[in-house]
């Protein structure tokens, strides 16, 4: 079935990758300036040079790094890539890096922040993949953030106001970047030093009682660079629950933040950056045993080097987290039960050389290695009993990625392609008194496997106003160290480990064009589809015991499409609209299911925003987002209903050296749900103001 489907694809790719040209023929009368010939064919049968309009409104020829491991112009690249621009996250009412994704098309923040859960339950999917953010692959600075226990991301170590820009490059993009990269890749490129020192302090109070403290410092002295945050944030939360039991409190959260970077600038042509954060919180979770905290502790180096024909990059990481979580008891709740402890470390390393074989093309090659381990420890207050898991991850990779251009540059065509070799070994589990069940001690055998994921994609740049692209790709997502050897007890469910399950994988394809309406008035259109198998998800042995299996099939397909206008030189607006059905194809444990829409996934979203830009005035951004009705289970019962809100962001210029601002999430206040549960549902926290005073010196 996948084959066939493989074949299909491939047919309507190959009318985009190389009938495109023979449309171009009808261009050529277009006006376009005429500058030197590099392409590699004598007869400049397409034309000349397509620049692309020139706008001093949209930045389509900014350098985006993440679609192709290199730098290239966005309307370059041969991937559907969304950027997050400075100004954007600047005018976002938003306090929270996530939820900045929200108007990005294709992509679905599931879960509100101030719902306090532990990480990864903030899941941030991308093309209806589903699962809890474990199927996209988060990189800071290329560094990936994604944990060493199950692949979830802890959102907020990454302070927004650290960040430069986003760039999120969507569809499967294991070729590069390996596993975990099925949905897509996002990346945060985060700011760097200034060229004179400044200095901000930040003070913001809010709804919930929220407030918090913010000291950054950034200079270059001569070849030394340092960029220095700090910041501390207290929170007394509310109720998350509805409706609300007699055993509910409010969900607090306090968190320190620090995070930065030092360059250095050895010679002219070569750079040494060195990165960190450290990211402490302690938070409840909506009853007075039920709480925890996190430890995470980042560390990178960057060695880049730019000769003539060789860009270098060298990237060495440890990521070191650690979740300390304490449970209460069902169905009393009133005292404390258990304790769980869970130490993860990742340490990688990433080397890559860019080279300049010929004036129309450059190769990329390159070397990974990703070493993950956790050792888990449960303790138990009431009872004699405890419990652990232990395991360890590594994997192995090589990939490279060819950038060719043709026809002076108005045809350009990527080949990519990466082996992963990845091995799980030391796992082992144990539980002294897990009643009703018996006791276990397991130790697992070492399972490794073997990934090749290939990619292509073509840009064509009909004209000088429009651009069609296309790729397609495979990815996939190996079994986690979780997933393979964690058992756990959540109230009466009993969750059984699985050390034979297999990766996840996926095969898909996107065909998009953008264009230029008017020098103010830009769009683009994006379709896509996808076929993915052995998803993980749980086969229901009984109602108490399940067990992780490799039991779905899914089809996906959707459509994006995006258009933003510079109305005035004060006032623009964007329209953005994602359509997807992420269908369940089959499913093993249940097939009643099949022809059902995958959970937490909604069929349609939409996008408006409006801003205003006058700092001798103010600065205004109104965004609204509106999300479709989701099911909140694979048989589709649960329903979580449509719901829109309404945001704002107001900026004030105080002189040379203050701004004040007012930030206000869900200005209508609207209720709507997050999850579903058995016997209640968790809410958002309603309408959310913030006001902040900034110091800049």
């Amino acid at each position: 079935m996948l084959l066939h489907k493989t074949k299909q694809i491939l047919g309507v790719l190959g009318i985009v990758f190389f009938c495109l040209p023979v449309i171009g023929l009808s261009e050529e009368a277009k006006e376009v300036k005429k500058e030197e010939k590099t392409g590699i064919f004598p007869l400049d049968i397409l034309g000349d040079v397509v620049k692309g309009v020139t706008s001093p409104f949209f930045k389509l020829g900014e350098v985006v790094v993440t679609a192709t491991r290199d730098d290239v112009r966005l309307r370059d690249v041969p991937a559907s890539v969304s950027v997050i621009e400075s100004e954007d996250i600047r005018m976002s009412p938003f306090q929270k890096t996530e939820d900045v994704l929200r108007t990005v098309p294709g992509v679905e923040v599931r879960m509100h922040y101030g719902v306090h859960t532990i990480a990864g339950t903030r899941p941030v999917n991308i093309r209806g993949v589903g699962g809890y953010g474990d199927r996209t692959l988060v990189l800071v600075d290329g560094v990936p953030q994604n944990n060493a226990n199950n692949g979830w991301v802890e959102w907020s170590q990454i302070p927004l106001d650290y960040v430069e820009r986003i760039e999120v490059v969507k569809g499967p993009f294991s070729a590069l970047y390996g596993s975990n990269a099925m949905g897509g890749v996002i990346n945060i490129i985060t700011k760097k030093p200034s060229k004179d020192r400044e200095t901000v302090i930040e003070e913001k109070y809010g709804s919930l009682s929220t407030w918090s403290t913010k000291v950054i410092q950034s200079q270059k002295i001569g070849r030394v660079g340092y960029y220095i945050s700090g910041k501390y944030e207290d929170t007394d939360g509310y109720i998350a629950t509805k409706p609300q039991q007699s055993y509910d409190i409010k969900r607090y959260r306090k968190e320190n933040n620090y995070i930065g970077n030092i360059t250095f600038d050895l010679d002219d042509i070569s750079e040494l950056i060195f990165g960190f954060s450290s990211y402490h919180v302690r938070m409840g979770r909506g009853r007075e045993f039920f709480y925890g905290k996190t430890k995470n502790q980042h560390f990178y180096s960057n060695y880049e080097r730019n000769d003539e024909d060789v860009h270098f990059l060298a990237t060495l990481y440890i990521n070191d987290d650690e979740w300390d979580a304490n449970f209460d008891k069902a169905t009393s709740y009133d005292y404390l039960y258990r304790n769980e402890v869970i130490p993860m470390k990742a340490v990688g390393s990433i080397v890559q050389a860019d080279i300049d074989l010929a004036d129309w093309n450059k190769l990329t090659l390159g070397v990974d290695y990703k070493h993950n381990k956790i050792e888990k420890e449960d303790e138990y207050f009431t009872v004699e009993r405890s419990g652990g898991v232990e395991g360890k991850q590594h994997c192995v990779s090589i990939f490279f990625h060819d950038d060719m251009r043709f026809f002076n540059d108005r045809l350009i065509l990527n080949l990519g392609g990466r082996f992963d070799w990845i091995k799980n070994y030391d796992g082992a589990n144990w539980d002294t008194n897990p009643a009703p069940l018996p006791a276990y001690s397991n130790n697992f055998s070492s399972k490794s496997w073997s990934e090749f994921s290939p990619k292509i994609g073509t840009v064509y740049h009909l004209s000088d106003k429009t651009t069609l692209r296309g790729s397609m790709g495979t990815g996939f997502k190996a079994p986690s160290v979780y997933e393979l050897y964690t058992s756990l007890t959540r109230g009466k469910l009993y969750i059984e480990c699985n050390s034979e399950l297999k990766p996840e994988e996926i095969l898909a394809y996107d065909i998009g064009v953008e264009h230029w309406f008017w020098e103010r008035l830009y769009g683009t259109a994006t379709f896509y589809q996808s076929f993915a198998k052995d998803f993980i998800g749980y086969d229901t042995i009984s109602k108490t015991n399940w067990k992780r299996e490799n039991i779905s099939r899914m089809e996906i397909y959707g459509l994006e499409t995006e258009l933003k206008c510079q109305v005035t030189d004060d006032w623009s607006g964007f329209i953005k609209y994602t359509h997807n059905k992420s269908e369940i194809e089959r499913y093993s444990p249940d097939s009643s299911v099949e022809g059902n829409l995958m959970s937490y996934t909604p069929h349609n979203k939409y996008g408006l925003g409006l801003s205003f830009n006058n700092p001798e005035l103010f600065e205004a951004n109104i965004i609204f987002n509106y999300k479709d009705t989701r099911y909140a289970d694979d048989e589709n019962q649960d329903k979580l209903g449509a719901y829109g809100t309404l945001d704002l962001k107001l900026l004030k210029d105080i002189g040379r050296f203050c701004q004040l601002s007012l930030d206000i999430e869900n200005l209508l206040d609207k209720e709507y749900a997050v999850y579903v549960g058995t016997d209640e549902d968790t809410v958002a926290p309603g309408r959310m103001i913030t006001g902040a005073v900034n110091i800049k010196f």
